[in-house]
């Protein structure tokens, strides 16, 4: 594989992390702003702008001398909104566990995606482990086993010439031996034997490619539906404000949080997927090989077969 290809869908995610890295930034900076807007008094009753006298009569709140605000502070919320149920409390469990459950529908269904992308990402990785590490053993005994004979019938009697794809392999030799005319025309034979086992070879080969695109396509996609979490939550933080009329961090908060997770997730599903993806095809190239130098092996073979066959006709 050319390495512009074998490198592409690393790099275009890439760009896409970038991308979902530099809109957390702007969440934080757009967080801390508001964070600093909220510090400030304001009049609650007529929108008046603050002066010295309101920041004075805030500073008078103290929790050790007022007792009735205490918990007001603590929770990070001005005393005259405090009680009022339309500026909700900022939740006391902050976990991605929680975060998950109290996300809007929309959210959740981008996290669900996520968690099943990831699911899909550690299986395929788990059986592609197992499969191309047997093949490889596989082919590996059986270049071994052709290597050990002198002629087809001798490989034909080999135990590890008698599974898998060596036996595919070994038994089109052999039928093309003997389909062929007498008397034989040696760079016929070879030439059609040759493209049997190529046609073999190519099978084998997408066989073990199975499940690989589903990695391309979960480790190209994740970020970008991750990131359509994240401006979701966004919007869900904005329409907070737009409702309550504030800019209290307890009311965009949640939606803050939930943008992050379904980022944070999209990252989680979409970097495994890429590393995997790049694994199994230098993995696939190399087992390629191996079943290459297999095919090699049995075409000696043959050829030594013809040239006996060839000096038996020649011997009066």
């Amino acid at each position: 594989m050319p390495i512009s290809r074998r490198f592409f869908l690393p790099a275009a995610c890439l760009n896409v992390w970038v991308k979902t890295c530099l809109m957390g930034l702007l969440l934080a900076l757009l967080s801390t702003q508001l964070l600093a807007a909220d510090t400030l008094p304001q009049s609650a009753e007529n929108g008046s702008p603050v002066t010295a006298a309101t920041i004075s009569q805030s500073a008078d709140i103290d929790p050790d001398i007022n007792p009735d605000v205490d918990s007001s502070i603590k929770s990070g919320i001005e005393p005259d909104i405090a009680e009022d149920p339309a500026y909700p409390l900022l939740p006391q469990d902050l976990s991605a566990w929680q975060m998950a459950l109290d996300a809007d529908r929309v959210v959740k269904t981008v996290i669900v995606l996520l968690i099943l992308a990831s699911l899909v990402t550690w299986t395929i990785t788990i059986a592609k482990s197992i499969q191309l590490r047997q093949l490889r053993q596989q082919f590996t005994q059986q270049s071994l086993a052709g290597r050990q004979v002198g002629s087809l019938q001798e490989a034909a009697e080999q135990a590890d010439l008698q599974t898998g794809v060596g036996q595919l392999l070994l038994n089109a030799v052999q039928e093309e031996l003997a389909m062929s005319p007498q008397p034989i025309d040696k760079t016929g034979v070879q030439e059609r034997s040759l493209s049997k086992l190529a046609r073999i070879e190519a099978a084998a080969v997408r066989d073990m490619a199975v499940g690989t695109n589903a990695l391309a396509s979960i480790g190209s996609t994740s970020p970008f539906i991750g990131l359509f979490g994240t401006v979701w939550g966004i919007m869900t933080a904005f329409i907070g404000i737009a409702e309550t009329q504030t800019t209290n961090l307890a009311v965009i908060a949640p939606g803050l949080a939930e943008a992050l997770l379904a980022t944070a997730l999209g990252l989680v599903a979409a970097i495994p997927a890429v590393l995997a993806y790049n694994f199994f095809t230098r993995w696939i190239n190399n087992t390629r090989a191996l079943l290459t130098d297999l095919s090699a092996t049995l075409m000696q073979l043959l050829s030594r077969d013809l040239e006996r066959a060839e000096r038996t006709l020649v011997q009066p």
